[in-house]
């Protein structure tokens, strides 16, 4: 476990008598914490913290220093929780206007850690209450005060391992953690005049270059096509399919009229009535699917120059697609749960039947299942 050595300066103690540097002599690691808080920024430019307190943190370490060590520290000034408090640092020489860092994250804690201890061995922290108006992040600094201050802003290398010198380092992209966003005014529900057709049209204008390092698309089984593309139900289709290839294997015989006499390999043979839409086997019957000898039958008749259709026609209606479709177009209304049913005005109440006791001695064993074995009371005479 980690021990810290920081402590909190008494509000009596004067800073004038205490020589940090002298403090801190031979710990470079070391620096102290200047926190203003309780107060508010002013709008830039000339921005200032205005109406807030002052207090001091001593022998803060720098390689043990995190946002969580900052929130034990808040919560020393009297802080209870961190929620609405904006954690912003600034710059050493740097005024409120372009000096101020967000310290939210590790990198944050990181930049400020380039100032410690060649720059400076006091860091100026301030406390924002309530949502962060602050935008210095985002603003430039004039060449005069680039000029004026190349030493001191760096990116944390030294002059002895720099060839080129320090430069000017500026995150324009800071990154805030806590965004508090107002969801009163969001909806779920989807806007009927957004443009479909956009979309349709960008999805189209979509195309995979051959010379592409990125894994190849998954290619979908094509007899998944097929079965969208159906009018029948993929189960249905599979049976049909079957069908076919053994439809393939029988005889028929025609007898002039609506009636075909298949048979089989082993000599079975069934009759098929295709006006009727029936067959001996009753599997057409019983299904409403054609079975092989009905589609053997139907194979036949086109043979000998008769248009009947597709098997697929043949299937009943309640396999195909139109049918679930139409089934299923009519909504279920939710309902509400049993205690906010409205209550009956039916004056009559509904009484439990009367016990009746049973006559003769109650059964005291229990009633055996059907299958399950009973053991034998009977004695041997052995």
């Amino acid at each position: 476990m980690v021990l810290s050595l920081w402590r909190l300066r008494s509000r009596g103690e004067e800073t004038s008598n205490v020589d940090l540097k002298k403090l801190y002599n031979g710990m470079r690691n070391f620096f102290s914490l200047q926190i203003h808080h309780g107060g508010m920024f002013t709008k830039s430019r000339s921005r200032r913290y205005v109406d807030g307190t002052v207090d001091y943190f001593y022998y803060v370490d720098i390689d043990l220093f995190s946002v969580h060590e900052l929130d034990a520290m808040v919560k020393e000034l009297g802080y209870v929780e961190r929620q609405g408090l904006n954690y912003h640092f600034l710059i050493p020489e740097l005024d409120l206007d372009f000096g101020l860092l967000p310290l939210v994250i590790d990198g944050d804690v990181h930049a400020l850690s380039t100032y410690v201890p060649t720059t400076s061995v006091v860091i100026s922290v301030y406390i924002e209450h309530g949502q962060t108006s602050v935008t210095s992040y985002f603003q430039t600094i004039n060449e005069e005060l680039l000029g004026k201050h190349s030493d001191v802003i760096s990116d944390g290398s030294s002059e002895e391992d720099s060839e080129d010198g320090q430069r000017i380092v500026f995150d324009e992209e800071p990154m805030i953690d806590d965004v508090h966003v107002n969801m009163i005014n969001f909806t779920g529900v989807v806007d009927e005049d957004i443009d479909l057709g956009y979309f349709a049209h960008a999805t189209n204008d979509m195309q995979v270059h051959e010379d592409s390092e990125d894994e190849p698309l998954e290619v979908l089984d094509n007899d998944l096509f097929e079965s969208i593309a159906s009018s029948l139900t993929p189960t249905v289709k599979a049976i049909i399919e079957a069908n076919k290839k053994d439809a393939s294997q029988l005889r028929c015989i025609f007898n002039g009229a609506d009636k075909y006499q298949v048979t089989g390999q082993w000599m079975d043979q069934y009759v098929v009535n295709l006006k009727d839409r029936t067959c001996t086997c009753s599997n057409w019957d019983i299904t409403g699917i054609p079975c092989k000898h009905a589609i053997a039958a139907m194979y036949d008749k086109m043979q000998n120059g008769s248009d009947c259709g597709d098997p697929e026609d043949w299937v009943h209606k309640c396999y195909w697609l139109s049918t679930w479709n139409a089934m299923y177009q009519y909504t279920i209304d939710p309902i509400n749960g049993k205690n906010m049913w409205p209550r009956s005005s039916c004056p009559t109440t509904l009484l439990p039947p009367k016990h009746h006791k049973q006559v003769g001695r109650p059964k005291k064993k229990r009633k055996r299942a059907v299958d399950e074995p009973r053991q034998s009371t009977s004695l041997s005479r052995k």
